[in-house]
């Protein structure tokens, strides 16, 4: 099977008694006694595709851009200490975002060597890879119907760099001529590995960031607010209102350089290549020119919001004594990237705290609605352990890893946690 690369979307909102719905870990704990409760290494990794798998081999895009998202949050450490009627709570964590985007005659000629006119004109053609510190202090007040949770939160920029092409590039006869503009905005330097614009712009969508101690010690804190009730208006039914990353926009210090590009080659072709790979987009193997000057090379600022934001409604009703239904849906944004979400998931309780989940799982990315089979665990595998997973993206749990999956389905999703209960 042909390598593909995918990405991602759908972050999922569910009830699972209090179950966080982005980091599957508890939200809050109820019981009838005090206790800490302990969580470390919790993973959530999605990558999501406007299209299906199989078109980043040998299909074609429509009328519509292409985009692809590579979400990746590492919980690094959560404790709780807990009582019947309140809860404190502290986390730390980091968030990896990478998403892509390309028009659809961007992705036609440059994958597939369809010009039309012989003429490409390169004007959405975008990569942006960012990371984000978060921690997180979470303060919850119980009562027999309703459950407050205010989370104050403050985050630390670890890394950003953004690369874009505009220009164009024409086909004369078996020649190439391109003349762009390749512009680079960075926060920081850490993302220079990258490479040029070109570079990054067909460096591999696996990407994921790691913590640097320099920016835990060094960047400063922004701060948003989060917001979770829950009301239990009967002993049957239960409504969850969930709002993440209330913040406004921030002018933030950029480093933006601008270089002008022009080539002529006569290569062998413009090879039809999978994306996401290490591979040149230009097999440069015979006579070309090339010419790269720096227009720009400056600092700046911008008006950007790198923290995500989240907003989710849930309902959940026990329709059997075992038995429950969730329904629950919102919206998701990271940078430009922006999603909607939709899930209904039946839930199933078995002896020994044993809950099961399965359903249907429908996200809205790029003008585009992809169903799903969704799926969930949480199980007490010990006295003082309790093991959480999920995934969105359920047709994809029989392959190993996410350059495997069938051509038919443009999602990768796996959420495992496991938590320690101290007492």
């Amino acid at each position: 099977m042909k390598r593909v690369y995918l990405i991602p979307i759908l972050l999922f909102a569910q009830l699972m008694v209090g179950q966080n719905n982005v980091l599957n870990t508890w939200a809050f704990h109820e019981h009838q006694d005090t206790n800490f409760f302990l969580s470390l290494g919790s993973l959530d990794r999605t990558f999501q595709s406007s299209m299906n798998a199989g078109k980043w081999v040998d299909g074609t895009a429509s009328k519509n851009d292409v985009g692809v998202f590579d979400l990746r949050d590492n919980e690094l450490l959560t404790i709780a200490y807990s009582t019947p009627k309140s809860e404190i709570g502290f986390s730390t964590g980091m968030t990896s975002i990478h998403s892509r985007t390309l028009g659809p005659s961007e992705f036609n000629s440059l994958l597939r060597g369809i010009y039309v006119g012989d003429t490409l004109p390169l004007t959405n053609m975008m990569d942006i890879r960012s990371s984000i510190i978060t921690h997180q202090l979470k303060f919850t007040k119980k009562s027999n119907h309703t459950i407050a949770q205010l989370i104050v939160s403050g985050h630390q920029i670890n890394s950003y760099q953004k690369a874009s092409l505009n220009g164009i590039i024409v086909k004369n006869g078996q020649t190439y001529e391109g003349h762009y503009t390749a512009d680079a905005m960075r926060y920081n330097n850490q993302l220079l590995y990258q490479g040029s614009v070109e570079d990054q712009l067909q460096n591999s969508m696996s990407w994921g960031d790691s913590v640097r101690i320099t920016s835990i010690t060094r960047q400063p804190l922004m701060p948003s607010l989060d917001i979770r009730l829950v009301h239990r208006p009967t002993e049957f039914t239960q409504f969850q209102l969930f709002i993440s990353g209330i913040t406004p926009n921030r002018i933030v210090p950029m480093d933006f350089r601008s270089d002008s590009v022009n080539f002529v080659l006569e290569p062998s072709g413009i090879p039809t290549y999978q994306l996401f790979n290490e591979e040149k987009i230009l097999e440069l193997n015979n006579q070309y020119e090339y010419r790269r000057n720096k227009i720009k090379d400056n600092d700046t600022t911008q008006s950007i919001n790198l923290i995500p934001y989240s907003a989710y409604l849930a309902y959940r009703v026990q329709i059997e004594p075992l038995l429950f239904l969730n329904f629950s849906g919102g919206v998701e944004r990271y940078l430009d990237t922006e999603f909607f979400v939709a899930n209904v998931l039946a839930e199933r309780k078995y002896q020994n705290d044993l809950y099961v989940q399965v359903g249907i799982s429908n996200y809205i990315y790029n003008q585009t609605i992809k169903p799903n089979l969704s799926a969930g665990i949480r199980a007490k595998i010990s006295e003082k352990f309790t093991l959480m997973a999920y995934s969105s993206a359920a047709t994809s749990i029989p392959y190993p890893n996410y350059n495997l999956i069938p051509r038919w389905t443009n999602r990768y999703h796996l959420n495992v946690t496991l938590q320690y209960q101290l007492l």
